[in-house]
């Protein structure tokens, strides 16, 4: 048990400076968030002029308020297991800095996991449950019923701690590319669109063939 305590001590300051950094740059903040919502709300409408021109009210096995609720959440976890790790780590390679992480007495990698959990914790704080709300009312609004299920509710909590998770992983070690490349601004957008499209973030999965 003492080990626990003395792990969370060692890494909870990096967790603080994380939510530290993200109330201090506020307006970064707000207008990647604004953005992203934008971004949203165009593909619902992209989506909608789509049903609207087809002759039936279902497109390959969706309705409408499938597809709305599909791209909302889409957009939601999206954005709650976002991780800029391959950023943070291909700029401390750069600078140089990163030879100061390596020697302090803490984990490389758990150093970054905590300043970042700190930025995503504001982030659910403001938009997780506004965002899940939104979603619900919409569905009882179009289908007069409320659908929310807990079981499916905890079942979504766990993929998104565990989708967190590898998004991390996944982007820490893109970051050591840094070593080659010198600079990962170009391959980071091949990145994030693979990643997007192979998700399911841009077409949902079930549109493309088996």
């Amino acid at each position: 048990m003492s080990r626990i305590k003395r792990f969370f001590r060692t890494y909870r300051p990096f967790t603080r400076a994380g939510m530290q950094e993200m109330v201090a740059y506020r307006a970064n903040f707000f207008c990647f968030l604004i953005g992203e919502i934008l971004s949203a709300f165009i593909m619902y409408f992209v989506w909608k002029a789509v049903f609207l021109s087809s002759d039936s009210e279902t497109f390959m096995g969706f309705t409408m308020e499938d597809m709305a609720v599909y791209l909302f959440i889409t957009f939601l976890t999206g954005y709650l297991t976002y991780s800029d790790g391959a950023f943070a780590v291909g700029e401390e390679i750069i600078e140089g800095s990163i030879a100061m992480r390596m020697i302090r007495p803490c984990s490389f990698e758990m150093s970054f996991l905590f300043h970042e959990l700190g930025n995503r914790l504001i982030s659910a704080a403001m938009i997780f449950v506004p965002m899940v709300a939104g979603v619900e009312i919409y569905r009882y609004a179009v289908s007069g019923e409320i659908r929310f299920q807990i079981g499916c509710f905890l079942l979504y909590i766990v993929s998104l701690l565990l989708a967190y998770m590898i998004s991390f992983y996944f982007n820490v070690c893109y970051g050591f590319m840094a070593f080659f490349f010198k600079n990962l601004w170009g391959t980071t957008l091949i990145k994030e669109t693979l990643v997007s499209f192979l998700s399911g973030a841009i077409v949902p999965l079930a549109f493309l063939p088996s």
